[in-house]
């Protein structure tokens, strides 16, 4: 009878404890569920924004003078309206848990913001594209306007005038020309989101937009063709805040293709690209758009 009452006791005082492990546990998955929707929503409206950009880009007339004329507003409208509608909210309950688009094009980038403005002699918060800021790179007395490609613009800071030029003309390695671009773009990125942070302050926000940590790597893929980059954060999830970076090329310029291959040598699968010597001697496997294509394939830069 005493181990009896003893085991009664036990469940008693076990139960609750039992009761709030399963609790925790549910919860814990339901999160996960809901958050997993919440980045699947997020992708998706993404690449609904660059099909968006790529159909406009097709439909209308944006060759002219040979360079490619796209609508970064095309890019934006698309992802807002996807993701607006994903979620069942407005696009503008959308916009609060956005504090950046970016928009890289062939010369330089844009950002669609959080800014104040004046209508109608009142001052109002609301998102705005920013002009363009254009990539450039300081060298004693000259500009010189860079782009995603090898293609190059120097203009003299005394006389204004503007020759055309390459990459190569200049002894400028394309490494260098790509950081000096992706340091323009972080810089950009920073100032605002401290911005976006000053402005929403002042409705007394609790959430504090960050820049997240974004490699180098993901960076300069962002520079392999025009591009959109988009940071979500903020949105409550259950028991957890949203933090997401999505980012996709538009395969419009198609400037470079990059090719893997398994190297006869070593047996490793290398990625390289098209026009380099090693493939005289080598068999090509696949092909990618990006070198980030490749290397999330699997395959490693060949730097032999």
């Amino acid at each position: 009878m005493k181990i009896t009452k003893l085991s009664i006791l036990m469940v008693i005082i076990m139960l609750p404890f039992m009761f709030i492990q399963y609790n925790t546990t549910r919860m814990t998955k339901l999160d996960a569920a809901m958050l997993k929707q919440v980045d699947t929503a997020f992708v998706n409206a993404i690449n609904d924004g660059m099909t968006a950009l790529r159909l406009s880009a097709t439909a209308g007339d944006y060759q002219v003078d040979g360079k490619l004329r796209v609508d970064p507003m095309e890019a934006v409208g698309g992802l807002v309206k996807s993701l607006s509608l994903t979620l069942c909210v407005p696009p503008e309950q959308v916009l609060q848990y956005v504090p950046v688009i970016l928009f890289v094009d062939y010369d330089g980038f844009y950002l669609y913001r959080l800014q104040e403005v004046e209508v109608d002699g009142q001052w109002v918060r609301t998102h705005r594209l920013s002009p363009k800021y254009y990539f450039t790179y300081s060298q004693g007395n000259e500009i010189i306007q860079l782009t995603l490609g090898q293609e190059v613009t120097v203009i003299d800071r005394t006389t204004g005038v503007r020759m055309a030029s390459v990459l190569s003309d200049l002894g400028i390695e394309e490494s260098e020309h790509k950081q000096w671009m992706v340091e323009d773009i972080q810089q950009a990125l920073a100032d605002t989101i401290a911005s976006h942070n000053a402005l929403v302050d002042r409705n007394s926000t609790v959430y504090e937009f960050y820049l997240p940590a974004i490699s180098d790597q993901k960076y300069t893929s962002l520079l392999e063709d025009i591009s959109v980059m988009a940071i979500f954060q903020g949105k409550k999830v259950g028991r957890r805040t949203v933090d997401l970076v999505g980012l996709e090329n538009a395969a419009l310029l198609h400037r470079q293709v990059y090719v893997g291959f398994k190297s006869s040598i070593d047996g490793r699968d290398y990625y390289c690209r098209e026009q380099d010597q090693v493939l005289a001697s080598e068999q090509a496997v696949e092909s990618f758009a990006s070198a980030q294509d490749a290397a999330d394939r699997g395959y490693y830069p060949y730097n032999k």
